[in-house]
Formats: C-alpha cells, sequence, structure tokens
C-alpha cells in the first residue's frame, strides 16, 4: 500500500509542476498590432511585421509608423514614418524607407544583438489566461529585467501570440500569420546602412552604448 501512495504523490507531483517557456524557432516572421504608452509623449498605435533567423544572427522589424518606437522616435522625433529595426553581425540599424535613412544605432555590446531563442529561460509561468478579443486559451510567462515582460502562447498552436514589455509596449502577433519559411533576402541591409554612419548622440543609441544595457 505504501508503494502505491507513494507512487501517487509523485504522479501527482510531476504534473503539478509548471511548464517551461517554449524557446523561438530558429527562423519564423509574424505579423502584429502594437500600442504604446509613454508619459508625456502619449499613446500611439501601429502595424508591422517580425522576421527572425537564429543560424544567421538576424532579425528585422518593418512598423508602419516609426513615431513610437522607443528606438526609431528618438531619430526623426515625433515624426509619421515608417521604420525597421534590423540586425545584421551584431549590429542594430534603424532604416527609414521613406527617407531613405539609415543610421548603425548599437552593437552586442549595447545588448543590441539577436535575441537568443531560448531567452525566456528561467521565466516565471504565470498560468493561463482567455484573450478577450481571440477567446483563445494563452499560457502566460514573465521574464522579469528592469521591467515585466510577458509573452503569451497560444494553448492549441503553440505559436507566440503577444508580449507586453511593462506598461509601455503591447505587441499583438497574428498567430495564423507564422512563417517559417520567408525569403532570406528580407533580412539584407538596405544600400542607404553604413555601420560607420551611427544614429547620434541626442538618441537613445547614445544612452545604450554608454550604460551598454541589455534592453530586450
Amino acid at each position: 500500500m505504501k508503494v502505491y501512495v507513494a507512487l501517487f504523490m509523485l504522479t501527482v507531483f510531476v504534473h503539478a509542476e509548471d511548464p517551461k517557456a517554449p524557446s523561438w524557432p530558429s527562423r519564423f516572421s509574424q505579423t502584429f498590432e502594437e500600442s504604446f504608452s509613454y508619459p508625456v509623449v502619449g499613446q500611439g498605435q501601429t502595424k508591422g511585421t517580425f522576421f527572425y533567423d537564429w543560424e544567421a544572427r538576424r532579425y528585422r522589424v518593418d512598423r508602419d509608423n516609426g513615431k513610437w518606437d522607443r528606438y526609431c522616435g528618438t531619430i526623426f522625433k515625433l515624426t509619421n514614418t515608417p521604420c525597421s529595426h534590423i540586425v545584421v553581425d551584431g549590429r542594430r540599424y534603424l532604416y527609414f524607407p521613406e527617407k531613405n535613412y539609415c543610421c548603425m544605432c548599437c552593437t552586442t555590446k549595447g545588448g543590441c544583438d539577436v535575441l537568443k531563442p531560448n531567452w525566456m529561460d528561467g521565466s516565471i509561468y504565470e498560468g493561463e489566461v482567455t484573450e478577450l478579443d481571440s477567446n483563445k486559451k494563452m499560457r502566460v510567462f514573465n521574464q522579469k529585467g528592469l521591467q515585466d515582460n510577458k509573452v503569451y502562447y497560444d494553448v492549441e498552436s503553440g505559436v507566440m501570440a503577444r508580449i507586453v514589455q511593462g506598461t509601455n509596449d503591447d505587441q499583438k502577433f497574428n498567430v495564423s500569420s507564422f512563417n517559417s519559411n520567408f525569403d532570406a533576402g528580407l533580412l539584407d541591409l538596405p544600400g542607404a546602412c553604413d555601420p560607420n554612419k551611427k544614429c547620434g548622440y541626442l538618441t537613445i543609441c547614445s544612452a545604450l552604448n554608454a550604460v551598454k544595457a541589455n534592453i530586450v
């Protein structure tokens, strides 16, 4: 009898263990809708597409409007214009296609390299929630840093559905747009980008290079 009780308790313990956050696929793209809220500056929304390629150590985030992004918004201040983050060879570039302008923001030392697929390792599991917009169940993981960094995964598909950074940035990803076979050429640097052309002193890039912060 004692053996059966011990086995039963072990089974309950194993099943009660919190799930671990999934690692990102080595290569994928997804579209998203994003909302921002900053003191003084105000609130805003935009849409975009996220491209990630760990094997090539590259990624790109295209936003229809970079005004509210904490990086792009410090280059062309309070300006409605598309902006892309492009990370290649350990350098993050900010590219403004309508203005044919690109500058090198920061490097690996400033926390600007490609996130590792397992960057959520060690995160806290906060349970399941039901999203009001989609009525889908989501598992929520929180990788605490200088702020909460919450990542939501669709329970049914296992695909990332949302990233919420503190109270400032909320990205809702289109689960059905997940694509593991996008054109690798989309991650090539535009001709306007030059590693020797830095983004300047009155930008967040200068601050990152100075304090060497690791910001998600």
